[in-house]
């Protein structure tokens, strides 16, 4: 196994919940698909929440890590949760393209950002001086690179593709707009918008530093950082080199342009200090 492979999986088995079989899928299921750090998880609390509200009301709890599971189960880790999720399902998945899921959300983010995002997401598992350069020129991250995620699915006649830039603008249309293409659940104007409200990025980080995530030991807890650390468009600004950002325009800036991502460095930005931790 790939050695990124070890730090994802070690770093998410305290979410296993020991099924090793692969789930069924059906006809009406919706797949939330992203690569690491794309907002995934900001979606999934969204549409939880959403799903909480239509069946408990305005007064039901907002949705934490732990309760997310039963209404957003991951399709390769949750599998218990997966078979016992009512129909029509939603769920979540960072899986490169597989021609089986029915209809599929993908989620997209700048990857600069999301390469930023992933690398201190797994920094406490990193060689000791490991830096954003060094990560940037791994070959073998998992599931893959995001150029390579990214073609697999952006091109698929039953995909629908969601910016995370565009959920940062504009969060209750885009959920209007997964709600639309879903076709299988109606939700009102204001059942979304308090969705909205207690999906925001303030809430989940706060939750994440009152409640916590499930971990299996001490150890994992100690190797784990924040999950919600910024959330910001653009924050690559502040950690990428000039040569960092031509690295990534070499290997994915077809896929960046064709998705609306400027591909140019910017030139205030030479005199930043790089590879910032």
């Amino acid at each position: 196994m790939r050695w990124i492979d070890k730090l994802w999986r070690s770093e998410r088995e305290f979410e296993q919940d020991g099924s090793t079989a692969r789930p069924r899928i059906y006809d009406d299921d919706l797949f939330l698909v992203s690569y690491p750090k794309s907002g995934n998880t900001w979606m999934r609390f969204l549409l939880a929440n959403l799903m909480r509200i239509d069946l408990e009301g305005f007064d039901a709890e907002p949705i934490d890590f732990n309760s997310a599971v039963q209404y957003v189960p991951e399709y390769e880790l949750h599998t218990d949760a997966v078979d016992a999720a009512a129909r029509p399902r939603i769920l979540k998945s960072h899986t490169e393209y597989d021609a089986s899921f029915p209809r599929v959300v993908y989620l997209v983010r700048d990857p600069r950002d999301v390469y930023v995002s992933y690398y201190h997401y797994l920094r406490k598992r990193l060689p000791e001086g490991f830096t954003l350069n060094d990560f940037l020129q791994k070959q073998d991250l998992h599931p893959c690179h995001w150029h390579e995620h990214v073609t697999g699915w952006i091109d698929q006649p039953n995909v629908l593709t969601i910016r995370y830039e565009d959920m940062l603008a504009d969060t209750a249309m885009q959920v209007h707009n997964l709600v639309a293409y879903w076709r299988q659940r109606g939700f009102t104007d204001e059942q979304i918008d308090v969705a909205v409200s207690r999906s925001s990025f303030n809430n989940m980080k706060q939750i994440e530093q009152s409640g916590g995530r499930p971990f299996r030991s001490e150890r994992h807890r100690e190797l784990s950082t924040p999950f919600m650390r910024s959330g910001k468009a653009g924050a690559w600004m502040r950690h990428f080199s000039e040569g960092d950002h031509q690295l990534l325009i070499d290997r994915m800036g077809e896929q960046m342009a064709r998705l609306g991502y400027d591909t140019e460095y910017p030139s205030s930005n030479l005199e930043v200090v790089n590879n910032a931790v």
